[in-house]
This record gives structure tokens, sequence and C-alpha cells, in this order.
């Protein structure tokens, strides 16, 4: 049968997303696992959905205050009774096989931490890409291997939590940051990996539907720079090298100009004097912090 794989989904105020989260997982070929849903905060409706699907598999848990996808996500795994993880965020689907092909990888590994990845059909609103495009080469930072792009285009280095399977005992060991509000994945993928003994292994197939719609309201899409800014400011994990990308492409986008003269400035000095400058990462800030959404959007239509 396998060993019990516990899918913590957390979920806040969105009720049919989390439910056709739920389907995707009661699709899988792998039989053995539970579904623990975590609301962030109390949500009736949301506990109601939940409620109504018949499978044993699934149970609903809520956190007693709203204290962002961290917290929900750390309750689930805390109440796991599996010896494995899978993370599937509210507004992403698994394909049918993503766990029996995870778990299989698993079953073959001596590492007492693998973190199992896969591929993702990553759906844009504009178009469907599979994301990463590349896997991690030998010794590549992961830092650098998440952020720092070839091109104006995303997807080279992507790693979501919808994409991990890892131990229980990791998950514990490094649980997630609720202080972290963007780049969660991101966080707690390299304090995991930096913690020793982790390791990230790869199903170089796409098993997740990623749903990173243009238009789609969240967290890590709204236009502020300060949380990406500072959370960067704060990380020792980034190289001066991922540092540079960062700023380009999280922190520059998000920065409005109008109103914005002394962050502009700030962060324009934080990327000439702190990160390490070159002829790419300079022309990706500048296109991306003098550019508007709308001309950026129009831009990706065409590639």
């Amino acid at each position: 049968m396998g060993a019990l794989v516990t899918v913590v989904i957390p979920t806040h105020f969105r009720p049919s997303l989390v439910s056709r989260a739920i389907e995707s997982v009661l699709k899988q070929t792998y039989s053995n696992f539970e579904i623990v849903v975590v609301s962030d905060g109390p949500d009736a409706d949301t506990a109601a959905i939940v409620n109504s699907f018949s499978s044993s598999k699934v149970a609903y848990l809520e956190t007693p205050r709203q204290g962002g996808a961290c917290a929900a996500r750390n309750l689930g795994i805390r109440e796991a009774k599996g010896q494995w993880i899978a993370l599937l965020d509210d507004d992403d689907e698994w394909m049918p096989e993503k766990l029996d092909q995870q778990m299989h990888v698993a079953s073959g590994i001596e590492n007492p931490f693998p973190i199992i990845a896969c591929r993702a059909y990553v759906n844009r609103g504009i178009s469907t890409a599979v994301w990463p495009a590349r896997p991690p080469r030998e010794d590549e930072d992961l830092s650098e291997y998440i952020f720092c792009r070839p091109g104006i285009g995303q997807g080279s280095g992507l790693i979501t939590t919808s994409m991990l399977l890892a131990p229980r005992e990791l998950f514990v060991r490094v649980p997630f940051d609720p202080a972290v509000k963007r780049h969660q994945d991101t966080d707690w993928i390299l304090r995991a990996t930096a913690a020793g003994n982790a390791r990230l292994l790869w199903v170089w197939k796409p098993l997740l539907l990623f749903n990173l719609e243009v238009n789609r309201a969240s967290v890590s899409r709204s236009m502020t720079a300060i949380p990406s800014l500072k959370w960067a400011e704060e990380n020792p994990l980034l190289t001066k090298k991922a540092y540079s990308y960062f700023l380009a492409t999280q922190v520059a986008p998000r920065i409005k100009l109008r109103g914005n003269l002394k962050l502009t400035l700030s962060v324009t000095y934080d990327f000439l004097t702190r990160s390490r400058v070159s002829f790419r990462t300079a022309f990706l800030f500048f296109a991306f912090l003098l550019t508007t959404p709308e001309v950026r959007h129009r831009f990706l239509k065409r590639i």
C-alpha cells in the first residue's frame, strides 16, 4: 500500500477553489493518503463545502484567528498522521499520478530528508507553459536557480509549495515562518535545504496544474514592493547574484513610480551597491521599473 501521505491544503474564503483542489487529490492513483484542509481563520462556507465530501480521507481544521497561509500549513502538519507531507494550494490541482510518481522516487532514496518536486503546467491566463524550464545544474546555488532568469519571461527555475512532497519530520524541524507574507515557498525551501541533510530531487514531469492567472488577486502578486524587499534584505540565503535578479524581477515591478520617489531611489541604490550587477540584471531592473503592468502584460502575450 505504501506509506501514509498527508495532503495539507491551506485556504481562506475560497470554497469553490478548495473543492476543486480536493477533487484532484481524491483522483490520485496512490491510495494511501489523507487530506487536511486548514482554513486560515473561521469560515463557515468553506467548512460546509469540505464537510460535504463523503470520503473519510477528508478532514477540516480552522486556525483560531487569521494568521496567514504559513500558520495554516503548520497547523495541518502538526495534526498530520502521515509520515510524508504533500502540500497543495487551494487554487492549484494535481495530475492523478502525482503522488504515485513522487512516492516511487521517495521509496528508493536513502537520504533522511528528501524533498521531491515535480514540474507544472502553468496557467498564466494568457497562455500555458511547462515550468521549470530546466533542472538545477550540479552544485548550482538554489537561490540563483530560482531567481536568475535568462530573460524577461518567468519559469526557468520555478519551485512552488504545490510541487513538494517531503517527510513530515523535516516540516516539523523547519516549519513555515508565519512572519513571511510573500515568497513563502522559496523561503521554506531555502531554509530546509540549508538546514543540512535535506536534498532536493525531481520527478521531471508536469504533475501539477499551477494557476498563475495574471488577473487573480493574491498576496504573491499584489502590487506593493515592501514585503518582497523586506524579505530579501533580511534573508542571508540569497547570493549577491540572486539578490540582483530578485530586486530586478520581484521588487522593481511592484514599485509605482508616482509618489514613490524615496523608495525608487533607495531600491535603485541598493541594486547598484549591494547586488552583483550585470548587463542582464540592469536591463531587467530598469525594464521592470519603468514599464507599467499593462505594458508587461501585452508583451507577455507575445512570448
